[in-house]
């Protein structure tokens, strides 16, 4: 099983604008309310009172809170009152206790809309966001979100954005949407930097660093996450600190530095028992569970695992529970209880797909791959590794990993770019001054440097045109050679291997299909290559032909030359089309019948000559398979291709096929031959 899923239950910090930071004058703060009379003053007194203490003393922060919204109520000041029923709502919500926050939340939304108070409503907005991401509930909770945006981007309120693009920035990553994650996040930061509140950048740094560790670049992690525990642990805030711990030390779990990552571990699960953070504390177990099975101790890890889906089932997270009922399945898969880890992850393949919680399906659809592998039912396992594959290419790939770390890079660069222009005012008013002086001499070379660029342009636009149909035709080689019918029948044929348990013979033909996927990859882009490089490409793709067809292909391939395969250079992919249209069109047609095919490579009078010979039906009885609109793609491919190394070369390339008869003119097969100038190397 893979114990690399801690990342699954990553602690997330969630920054709300009721999240008080500020210690100055609190207890000046405390003694005026105590000698003060009951009006608006003294509610909004104890709403700061009892958000400072919120993440502090939760309980304390309630007696505050409590008497703020009595004194609210009596005298009608709705707006104190709504601004403490959210504190209210969060109280209940750390707590774990979902039901009770919602009814808080539900109560100060309906006060804010009777006031209609926008930016109050986009609050409220925000609250029931993060409500239901606790909860597990990503979609609904995005779309709350992107209703609080709306409201702050309308009112240009650069505090509720910053605050909304964090919150943005959380779910998405929960729905595996990581470009999307990076972008809000850095959207975040660059806000929170301007404004100089050190929680909030904290909080953004932490919540960049957790992106990072989901797309596994730990270095980057590591970085950002170290920076916000400088921060933390100088503001001191309990709950932000413990969040950073447990992330630090999933880092270390993943770089395999195991006593580093226990140590950070138990730091953040002491503040979570110390401050009853039921939520928190039971993602805090379920990630020891991981280091004990690391280390062996499956009996330890299995105890973890149940003590989480105990707690989580208490405050009802679903997203949580999806994950650990994984974990547990995981656990129980190492102690050879297949019957008990299918449970488990059938349990978790129930929530994900009904939540879309794409990562945790992923993992799910893995496990339940290999517990019916272990079970030997190969057509079961088969299904779920099918499905797994599908999730899997839907949720990540390579190209949305590029683009974050481009997102990262520009916004750095533009950070740098900022500060260098806040240095250098005085020189920019200089050059104002001088722009005007010389502003005629300015208009006259721009009308220079305008006909030089329209020149330019049409130069490059004539070379774009070019490289873009040279591209084309390479991507159509490229698709030729990559045929999918091919790879599909390739694949399988490796798989029926390895269920027969004939691992020798699979593990053979993996190593071509690898080595032939790779030399396709890295020939497509190349103008030449050697010959000895086109022979080991050629066998190794008429060997998993061979396979595909169980044998009913022979094939020779010979090179007759006095210079050495290495030295003798020839364009890639010419060829190959040829041969699968030999393949697929002559051989595989022929009633029960082994085909064959030879290749052979001539050296003559400077000038290499290639000649492909098959015993197939022949191409006039192929299309009496084919309908009656079929063309020949390999043929027009190679004509645009000889066509184009012509003009690019100076040279004489060409080709003819001819079709093969027997002496009562039945035909017997087809030849094609070309003639190319003998490049050496």
């Amino acid at each position: 099983m893979n114990h690399l899923r801690i990342a699954t239950i990553l602690l997330f910090l969630i920054t709300s604008q009721l999240v008080y930071t500020q210690n100055k004058s609190i207890d000046s703060l405390i003694t005026l309310v105590n000698r003060s009379e009951n009006d608006t003053n003294q509610v909004n007194n104890l709403y700061s009172i009892a958000r400072y203490f919120l993440f502090v003393d939760p309980d304390k922060a309630m007696e505050f809170n409590n008497k703020a919204i009595r004194i609210a109520d009596s005298l009608k000041f709705w707006k104190g009152k709504a601004l403490s029923l959210d504190i209210s709502g969060i109280y209940h919500q750390n707590k774990g206790e979902f039901d009770k926050a919602y009814a808080f939340y539900s109560q100060s939304l309906e006060i804010r809309e009777k006031i209609n108070n926008p930016k109050l409503i986009a609050t409220s907005y925000n609250n029931f966001g993060v409500l239901n991401r606790k909860k597990g509930s990503f979609n609904d909770s995005k779309e709350y979100f992107l209703k609080s945006l709306a409201i702050s981007e309308n009112l240009k309120d650069t505090t509720a954005l910053s605050m909304v693009y964090n919150n943005l920035g959380l779910v998405m990553d929960n729905l595996g949407m990581y470009e999307e994650s990076i972008s809000y996040h850095l959207k975040a930061l660059s806000i929170r930097e301007k404004t100089g509140n050190k929680n909030d950048i904290a909080s953004s740094l932490n919540n960049i660093g957790i992106v990072f560790i989901s797309i596994k670049k730990y270095d980057d992690a590591l970085e950002y996450l170290k920076k916000s525990l400088v921060i933390k642990e100088e503001i001191g805030n309990k709950r932000s600190l413990a969040s950073t711990f447990i992330n630090i030390g999933t880092v270390y779990y993943h770089l395999n530095k195991y006593d580093e990552a226990l140590n950070f571990f138990e730091k953040g699960k002491e503040v979570y028992e110390s401050i009853g953070d039921k939520k928190n504390l039971a993602a805090t177990i379920s990630n020891m569970s991981y280091l004990a099975r690391k280390k062996g101790d499956l009996q330890l890890a299995k105890e973890y695992n149940l003590h989480s889906i105990q707690i989580i089932q208490e405050i009802g997270s679903i997203d949580q529970l999806c994950s650990a009922y994984n974990s547990t399945s995981e656990n129980y898969f190492d102690l050879k209880d297949y019957a008990t880890a299918k449970t488990y992850s059938l349990k978790a393949k129930e929530l994900a797909e009904k939540n879309n919680f794409l990562p945790q399906l992923q993992v799910a659809l893995d496990n339940l791959y290999k517990i019916y592998s272990s079970l030997k039912d190969y057509k079961q396992a088969n299904l779920y590794l099918t499905q797994y594959i599908e999730v899997k290419d839907s949720l990540f790939n390579e190209k949305n990993n590029n683009q974050i770390l481009e997102l990262k890079t520009k916004y750095e660069t533009e950070k740098k770019e900022k500060e260098i222009a806040i240095l250098s005012t005085k020189s920019i008013e200089q050059e104002l001054k001088l722009e005007k002086r010389n502003r005629a001499i300015f208009m006259l070379s721009g009308i220079v440097i305008l006909i030089i660029i329209l020149t330019l342009f049409i130069v490059q636009h004539i070379k774009v045109k070019q490289s873009q149909k040279a591209l084309i035709l390479e991507q159509k080689l490229l698709r030729a050679q990559m045929n999918p019918h091919f790879i599909f029948n390739a694949i399988s044929a490796i798989q029926h291997y390895i269920i027969k348990n004939r691992t020798m013979e699979a593990a053979s033909y993996l190593s071509s299909f690898a080595k032939l996927m790779r030399s396709i990859l890295n020939n497509s882009r190349e103008e030449f290559v050697s010959l000895e490089t086109e022979h080991q490409t050629l066998e190794n793709y008429l060997n998993l032909q061979k396979l595909r067809l169980d044998g009913k292909l022979d094939f020779s391939i010979n090179i007759d030359s006095s210079s050495g395969a290495e030295d003798i250079l020839i364009p890639p992919m010419l060829i190959q089309p040829f041969i699968e249209n030999a393949v697929e069109h002559g051989i595989l047609k022929k009633p029960d019948q082994t085909g064959k095919i030879d290749i052979r490579f001539i050296e003559k009078n400077k000038k290499m000559l290639i000649e492909i010979t098959d015993d197939g039906i022949g191409r006039e009885k192929a299309r009496q398979y084919e309908n009656s609109g079929h063309k020949s793609f390999a043929t027009e491919i190679i004509l645009s291709r000889i066509s184009a190394m012509n003009k690019s070369y100076k040279k004489h390339v060409s080709f003819t096929i001819i079709d093969l008869k027997d002496n009562h003119q039945n035909p017997v097969g087809t030849k094609v031959n070309f003639e190319l100038p003998l490049v050496l190397n």
